[in-house]
Parts: structure tokens; sequence; C-alpha cells
């Protein structure tokens, strides 16, 4: 890796240790939204392009790999599936043989487009839970959660930090398992559970010695008394007011676009999806959700956006 691309890596990932978790919320909350209540494909297109850029800019492939992987296996489910079962729609495509337990195949140009739009909204969302996952730390989640409700916030943190510590584990145990001459992966299904008996009897025990050390921690360090105290809330950055405003910005054109211009309806007949005013707004809406990833190339380049005051 040449020194540019070191230095490249190591401001992005700057970048992303000191973004506000208030201001990634906000960013979060606006795009997650629009995934739901946007109804047009080209607009969820353009919204699902560009979360998933902002993820790959902001985050490495190792760590979004899986949310990629699964997502996009399950939005192609979807778009398989929903032309296969749904009967609306009057612009029949096919018009096939009766089939066991879905009737006649009958698959028609608005359940085809409809698939569509639900896989690319699946994928935004996939993409939106993947950008909380990596960029929101759970102990900054706990610290602006704890004034709220000081349980549910330590449940929510706890979760969240200690599920990919549970799956290490369990990758952990299964691999000495296997170096220990225990076929995991061999035979029949009803074998391989058999096999796993032990691995999760291991995965057990040490999740309720993880468990027994927090409760320790969290005890030394007073947990639960009364006259707690916690540190005050930092003030957000130019760079996190910046982030807001233009999540804002984003929700209110998200908005105007959903009442106005972005109205689709796929059923019974599907009208135009293509035309020019809609390519055009479109773009402007994934250009304008994209945003995180022109400030981080600004943070980047410019000292004066690194400033915290």
């Amino acid at each position: 890796m040449s020194a540019v691309n070191r230095s490249e890596g190591s401001s992005r990932a700057l970048f992303r240790d000191q973004l506000d978790p208030r201001s990634v919320l906000v960013y979060l909350a606006v795009t997650l939204v629009l995934a739901f209540t946007l109804q047009h494909p080209l607009y969820l297109a353009a919204l699902t392009a560009a979360v998933w850029l902002v993820l790959v800019g902001l985050v490495s492939l190792p760590e979004y790999r899986p949310y990629l992987t699964y997502g996009c296996i399950a939005a192609f489910s979807v778009m398989l599936l929903n032309p296969l079962v749904s009967r609306a729609g009057q612009s029949v495509l096919v018009a096939g043989p009766t089939l066991p337990l879905l009737g006649p195949l009958t698959i028609s140009a608005e359940a085809v487009v409809y698939g569509i739009g639900m896989g690319l909204r699946l994928l935004c969302v996939v993409a939106v839970f993947a950008l909380y996952a990596t960029l929101v730390d759970p102990d900054a989640l706990y610290r602006l959660l704890a004034p709220i409700s000081l349980g549910s916030a330590l449940v929510v943190a706890l979760s969240i930090r200690l599920f990919p510590a549970t799956v290490r584990d369990a990758g952990r145990i299964a691999d000495a398992q296997r170096s220990r001459g225990l076929a995991l992966d061999a035979g029949p299904w009803t074998a391989r559970i058999k096999a796993r008996v032990p691995v999760m009897d291991a995965l057990v025990m040490t999740s309720l010695d993880r468990a027994m050390s927090l409760a320790e921690a969290l005890e030394s360090r007073g947990f639960g008394r009364a006259g707690r105290t916690r540190l005050p809330s930092p003030r957000l950055a130019p760079r996190d007011r910046a982030v807001i405003a233009m999540a804002l910005a984003c929700a209110l054109l998200g908005g105007w676009l959903a009442l106005t211009a972005a109205k689709f309806a796929y059923y019974p007949v599907l009208p135009d999806p293509s035309r020019t005013s809609d390519l055009v707004l479109a773009a402007a809406l994934g250009l304008a959700v994209a945003y995180p990833l022109a400030f981080e190339r600004g943070w980047a380049r410019w000292l004066s956006s690194r400033s915290s005051s």
C-alpha cells in the first residue's frame, strides 16, 4: 500500500471517529425515514446507491462485507419471489401453467417493478443499519440515552458491544474443537448439530464469565447508586452542525418529493417510471444524501473543517 493510500485510510478512519454520534444518528434517521416514505423506484434506487456509496467510502471492506452479502441475498430474493406470488397488475408478461401451491403462473410488469422497489428499499435499510453498527460507538450511545432511561441504555449498549464478541468467541471455540479432531461440518445435519453441542456449552460458560466480569466492573464503579454523576455532553463541532443541517435539508427535499414528484402507484397499471424530470430529481436526491463523502474529502484537505469549536 502506498503512502497516499495509507494517509487516505487513516484520514477516513479519523473522520469517522471524530464525528459526533448525534449527527450520525440524525443522518441515519433521515435516511431511514426516506427509505420508507419514497415509493418511486427511481428515487429508491438513487437513495440506495447514495447510502451504499457513503458506506463504502467511510467503512472498510471487512466491516461492511457481511451486510453487503446478506443484504444482496435478501433483496434479490424479494425481487424474484414477488413476481411469482403476486397476482395483481394488468400488464401481464408471462401467463404460464399452474404450479403446485402457487396456482396459475402469471407474472405482471407491475409485480416485477414492485419487487425491484421493495428489494431496493431493503438494501437501503441494510446499509443504514450497517452505518449505524460501524459509526456509532456503543459507549457514546449509552451516554446519550442514559439521561432518558439508564437501564434501557445499558441494555442497548451492552447488546451492541457483546454480540460481535460472542460471535468471535464461537469461532475461536469451534476452531479449538476442530484442532482436537472434532468433525463439526461432516455428516448429516443431525450429526452436525450433535457435534456442536460442546461448542454451545463452552460458549455459554464463556458468556457467563463475561457477564460476571461486567457485573463486578459495574459494581466497582458504583453503578445504580444514588447521587451518580456523568460527564456533560460535548458541544457539537462545526462539522457535526453541518452534517445535521444537511440531513435536515435532505429531509425537506425528500418530503417534498414524496408529496409531489415522487408519487408512484405500482398497481393496477404501471405508469412510466423514467420521465426526464424524475431522472434529474432522483440524481439530485442521491447527490444530496451522499454529502458525507464530500464532508470527508473536505475534512481531509482543509484544516479549518477539523475545528472542534
